[in-house]
């Protein structure tokens, strides 16, 4: 399944407003903000931050896509629609795929319909 333009959150004020707004939710290897999606809430959206710090470019995007992977593995399970700005740390990139996961699905454990 493709990851959409519909599913992104690109433009800066929307990074801004949840910034202002989510709930900010630390994590050892991700930190999140979440924003439940009153104004359209027919599918959640991710947004990612992932600095130089993490590592080089190669680094940088291995974490983008094990985080959008995630993401949608676990966006059949919210129950409400959501935005998220993931935001990763220096370890992300050294991290295995299931530390990822339990970080993300730790942050996201309110929305989930199965927390576990």
């Amino acid at each position: 399944m493709r990851f959409s333009r519909a599913h992104r959150i690109r433009k800066s004020r929307e990074f801004l407003y949840l910034r202002e707004n989510g709930r900010w939710i630390p994590g050892r290897f991700l930190h999140l903000r979440v924003g439940e999606r009153s104004a359209d809430p027919t599918h959640s959206r991710l947004g990612m931050a992932v600095s130089r710090k993490v590592g080089n470019a190669v680094r940088r995007n291995r974490v983008k896509r094990r985080v959008r992977a995630l993401f949608q593995r676990l966006r059949a399970d919210l129950t409400v629609a959501v935005d998220v700005v993931v935001i990763a740390r220096r370890g992300a990139a050294e991290a295995s795929f299931s530390e990822l996961e339990r970080d993300l699905r730790h942050g996201l454990r309110p929305w989930l319909s199965s927390p576990a």
